[in-house]
């Protein structure tokens, strides 16, 4: 069989925003593709138990709705219009997509860029748009007034919100319903036309916590619920009830698990810990886009989480509290619907590509065939698990060996780090490491301490940085040589992006033993993290220590790789995209500079127009040129002739 192409990927279908009909009966969800250097959308539709048919091409847009049982909103991005029309100011343009027939027509215009609509009655929708400060934007300058400055794909945010709005159609008339000082990050629609929605407070300097606001139609007016208690990472409405998990940090941190509450009135319930942390937290370059996590269907809670490092449906009796998994082993849910009579999902099942699943008595029936000719006569290797103790603690890693291994050869590797560090691998199909296995590498990765999927003591890597998370890895490629005696020890490369991509710079500052590193969108500088992140200064506290740059210098200075920069001698890549403002490009910068004038061997490459998700849904060109730098780099360095043993 072959090995997988550079541009393997740009054959595969990418499932998303899977979205079942409110009568239970239909299900609804994009399929994405890659085409002429962009991503595609189709809207898809499946009736019954298997018919699958397409309904509507979506174009560059993903944005689609259920109306109600009969109708489908869809929007689409600059429409092709046979007379022009008048707007200059932004707008979206929505379509009635009539299931039965197929047919579809303009349905209204929102003078808004919407990221999100729900229809509360007939002509009348909520919906969450971007709202921007008068008077800050000018043509040769920005004007900033508020800390974060910026976020990651989205530029420049001072003054700017995502505001909540009821759209009245017949008049073509907006109604706000958040305020100018609130960021609205997401809502949920209830019965009888109220709905509630969460906010972050900016006055200067974003607020920690979110607060949790209802809106009730016969009020015509919202009332606070919940006062920035906790960060609230998911909500479901049950009832007049609100389901609700999140964490106060009080234990551990910034990246404490969920505990899921009930709020009733103005009491707030716990109903249950389970130590997960809700959402898909499982590392891959095969997705893109993304949909429901966490949902209330009659009286059982759904959500997914990552335990050990499967992501799994799980299940809860409300009020009860029990929490139990619903998913087979073998498959990482990506997202789901459970309406109508068995939950549906989209899945990974061991090294396939994702497609649409049916839960059927705790199994998964697979219903779509999307990438069944994706990987044809494609060779594609078995991720070997292991369970390592070397670095101190229990945990779980991979070995793919290379295509066409024989016996007796010594072979280069490819030690893969993964970002967060909250996430984890598992042993889905990863497109970059499956393409360096069948170049001829060993390709090794694991979830050190600070990973998800394991409790909250596992993951609590608080002023750790660098230390156990390093002891595990280090450990963990220590065991593995000893395992997989035909790896070259002499050719071992290093690579990895965001948290892994200061694990990298971290390492090389203090081990010489390997051959080459990768240090993608990296953190080199805890000072300017701080300072430049868009989440800078709630992550880099919390994580590092200390109250800031100006009280704690020391602490940040000693723990950041870039104060090791003349300890480095491993030839070093440097990628970055400069619209990276989750890890700034200063960042990839700073620590390039620095290796450049010690007399290091290294390399930056940095990318236009591309943010932090470069690897993962940036522009399909720019991922190939990225993996064609990452892939020579190794090349040049540890394909040399092989020592003896």
């Amino acid at each position: 069989m072959k090995s997988p192409a550079m541009d393997q990927f740009t054959r595969f279908r990418f499932l998303s925003g899977l979205q079942v009909a409110p009568d239970g009966e239909t299900a609804a969800f994009r399929v994405t593709r890659m085409e002429e250097n962009e991503y595609r959308h189709t809207l898809w539709l499946l009736k019954g138990e298997q018919e699958l048919r397409p309904v509507a091409e979506l174009g560059t847009s993903s944005l689609f709705v259920w109306e109600n049982g009969q109708t489908l909103l869809f929007a689409l991005r600059n429409p092709k219009e046979k007379t022009p029309k008048p707007e200059t100011e932004p707008f979206t343009v929505f379509y009635r997509l009539l299931v039965d027939t197929g047919k579809a027509a303009e349905a209204f215009r929102v003078p808004l860029e919407v990221e999100k609509i729900r229809s509360l009655s007939r002509d009348t929708y909520l919906v969450l748009a971007c709202w921007k400060k008068e008077g800050l934007e000018e043509e040769d300058c920005e004007i900033l007034e508020e800390v974060p400055f910026w976020q990651n794909d989205k530029g420049f945010s001072s003054g700017r919100r995502m505001r909540l709005y009821l759209y009245h159609a017949l008049e073509n008339r907006l109604e706000p319903v958040s305020q100018k000082d609130e960021d609205v990050e997401d809502f949920r629609v209830g019965t009888n036309g109220r709905f509630a929605y969460t906010v972050n407070v900016y006055l200067g300097v974003e607020t920690q916590f979110q607060s949790l606001w209802e809106y009730c139609p016969q009020r015509k007016a919202a009332r606070l619920r919940l006062d920035a208690k906790m960060a609230i990472n998911e909500f479901d409405y049950w009832g007049e009830k609100l389901v609700i998990a999140g964490a106060d940090g009080s234990r551990y941190g910034l990246m404490e698990n969920d505990t899921i509450y009930l709020l009733q009135g103005e009491t707030l319930t716990p109903l249950a810990r389970p130590d997960l942390q809700v959402g898909e937290n499982i590392n891959s370059d095969c997705r893109y886009g993304s949909g429901v996590t966490f949902q209330v269907a009659g009286d059982s809670l759904y959500f997914m989480a990552v335990q050990g490092y499967c992501c799994h449906l799980f299940t809860m009796k409300l009020p009860d509290g029990t929490v139990r998994p619903v998913t087979p082993k073998g498959y990482q849910v990506e997202l789901f619907d459970a309406k109508g009579s068995n939950p549906l999902l989209v899945a990974f099942r061991g090294q396939e590509l994702q497609e649409l699943y049916r839960l059927e008595d705790g199994e998964l029936r697979q219903i779509s065939h999307f990438n069944a000719d994706a990987l044809q006569g494609v060779w594609v290797g078995k991720p070997e698990h292991h369970v390592s103790k070397r670095g101190g603690c229990p945990i779980d890693g991979w070995v793919i060996p290379p295509k066409d291994y024989q016996p007796g050869e010594r072979y280069p590797a490819i030690l893969n780090l993964h970002g967060g560090p909250k996430t984890a691998y598992g042993d889905n199909y990863f497109h970059e490491m499956q393409f360096w296995a069948g170049q001829g590498y060993f390709v090794l990765f694991c979830n050190p301490r600070g990973s998800d999927g394991k409790g909250d003591e596992f993951s609590d890597i608080r002023g750790k940085y660098g230390t156990w998370d390093c002891d595990d890895v280090l450990g963990f490629l220590d065991e593995m040589l000893e395992r997989y005696p035909a790896i070259d020890p002499n050719r071992i490369g290093v690579a990895g992006g965001s948290y892994g991509g200061f694990l990298v710079n971290w390492m090389i500052g203090h081990t010489h033993r390997f051959a080459a590193a990768v240090s993608q969108r990296g953190i080199a500088n805890w000072l300017t993290m701080d300072l430049l992140s868009d989440i800078g200064a709630r992550f880099v506290r919390d994580q590092i220590g200390g109250r800031g740059p100006w009280s704690d210098w020391d602490l940040y200075w000693d723990r950041s790789p870039l104060k090791y920069a003349g300890q480095v001698k491993t030839p070093t890549l440097f990628l970055h995209s400069d619209e990276d403002y989750r890890c700034p490009v200063e960042e990839g910068y700073q620590m390039y500079s620095a290796l450049r004038q010690h007399g290091v061997e290294c390399r930056a490459c940095i990318f236009h127009r591309e943010n932090h998700d470069l690897s993962r849904s940036g522009k399909p060109a720019q991922r190939l040129r990225r993996l064609k730098e990452i892939t020579a780099w190794m090349d040049r360095f540890c394909k040399g002739k092989a020592e003896n043993a």
